[in-house]
């Protein structure tokens, strides 16, 4: 299903003033705009990114934990990667939109899940 169809959503545009808000110095705008990527970055990995995997088709718990992992990449290093995204779009180079952003980043959580699964299922039992 494609973001638009999604209801609740925030479109594209608003995202860098959310993104300026959570990068910002004003801890009350902070922390309000931090609440919104993550109430609707959540439902976005867990119902519409289109992950890499089938492994992940059906998997509610998989895809809940693939959503947390965006978080905390989005909140790591003191907000590198928003800081990143946010500098190319004011540069607009390499400047993806937010949900396509997104959705790249869900990918990669999703390949690193994966791997960490397999390997998880391929270790031997324990005595």
């Amino acid at each position: 299903m494609p973001r638009s169809n999604f209801p609740g959503l925030r479109p594209d545009a608003e995202w860098t003033a959310i993104v300026d808000d959570i990068l910002g110095n004003d801890p009350t705008a902070h922390m309000s705009a931090r609440k919104t990527m993550w109430l609707e970055v959540t439902p976005y990995v867990e119902c519409i990114a289109t992950l890499p995997s089938r492994l992940f088709a059906g998997e509610a718990r998989a895809r809940r934990d693939i959503a947390v992992r965006v978080l905390q990449i989005l909140d790591a290093g003191s907000y590198f990667h928003l800081k990143e995204w946010r500098t190319r779009q004011r540069l607009q180079r390499d400047h993806a939109p937010w949900w396509a952003w997104i959705m790249t980043v869900s990918r990669c959580a999703a390949i690193e899940y994966a791997r960490i699964a397999a390997r998880s299922h391929a270790a031997p039992a324990a005595l």
